[in-house]
């Protein structure tokens, strides 16, 4: 437990291989060594041990909320909601299972069951910051960004050094045009996290919007040196090179990120058809 604490996931595995040496039946020491698993992002070994604990212990609902998380991190949604449905059912004072079922919800696009679910984790729970940063984004996805910028605002106010609730009003204020509280958000975001790709993306986004294309490359640059192979990041500052008459840089740009997304046979076609117009434009002045 004290390794899983600090974060050594490994060497917390460890000592949960030793405990279940010495007790093979124990359910607690499978679930520990399955959230371990999912921390490192081993998803399939921590489903193997919730399974194992479920097996054991048929009722647990802290086995059915972690493989669920497990499921979720591989992708799978409906086996996950499935799961944080069970553990519901075993439990319905789970904050915590209310509130990943509604991120499982807005992963499938379902935001309105995903706002049911963070209600329910803040009836539970009404200093839940992550719900209320989570409940946010849902609403600005609807259309609500004044009822997201609420939830950021008491976000904030339960913990003024939560930089997603910064990042996530930021860009709700650039949904609203309110470009000058966008970046002063974007700014404070990276005062505490002076790493965050996408807090410098993010207010590039908003440099860009506002017409300042100089300063939106600046910080797509700052976001291509923490994440280099990021395409958001890559189209984003070929469309600002573009938009501040830089073309050629923004052809190598889109370049990039067409092969980031789709391969070489993509960037191919590009480079031959934007020889196919210079060549065309070459000739067209040969005939003047």
């Amino acid at each position: 437990m004290a390794y899983a604490q600090k974060g050594d996931y490994r060497r917390a595995i460890e000592d949960y291989d030793h405990a279940l040496r010495i007790n093979p039946s124990d359910v607690e020491a499978f679930n520990s060594r399955g959230l371990a698993y999912t921390h490192e992002g081993n998803y399939d070994r921590a489903i193997q041990d919730y399974d194992q604990a479920l097996h054991l212990a048929p009722n647990d609902a802290n086995g059915f909320n972690g493989r669920g998380a497990a499921y979720a991190r591989k992708g799978d949604y409906d086996r996950a909601i499935r799961d944080y449905d069970q553990a519901l059912q075993v439990n319905s004072s789970l904050a915590g299972a209310f509130y990943d079922r509604g991120l499982a919800y807005a992963h499938k696009g379902n935001c309105d069951r995903a706002v049911q679910d963070y209600d329910q984790a803040l009836r539970i729970n009404p200093n839940y910051v992550e719900a209320f940063d989570s409940r946010g984004l849902a609403y600005a996805h609807k259309g609500g960004v004044d009822q997201a910028i609420q939830d950021y605002n008491q976000a904030l106010r339960i913990n003024p050094n939560y930089g997603n609730a910064f990042i996530a009003r930021g860009n709700a204020y650039r949904q609203k045009r309110d470009y000058g509280r966008s970046i002063q958000d974007f700014d404070q975001a990276l005062r505490l996290d002076p790493n965050s790709a996408n807090a410098f993306y993010d207010r590039g986004l908003t440099y860009e919007y506002a017409g300042g294309y100089d300063r939106a490359i600046l910080d797509f640059d700052q976001a291509l040196k923490l994440t280099p192979n990021d395409p958001d990041a890559v189209y984003g500052r070929g469309r600002a090179y573009a938009q501040n008459g830089e073309y050629l840089r923004a052809m190598a740009d889109r370049a990039h990120y067409m092969w980031l997304k789709f391969g070489t046979v993509r960037v191919i076609l590009l480079a031959v058809m934007v020889a196919a117009v210079f060549g065309f434009i070459s000739i067209s002045k040969r005939f003047r």
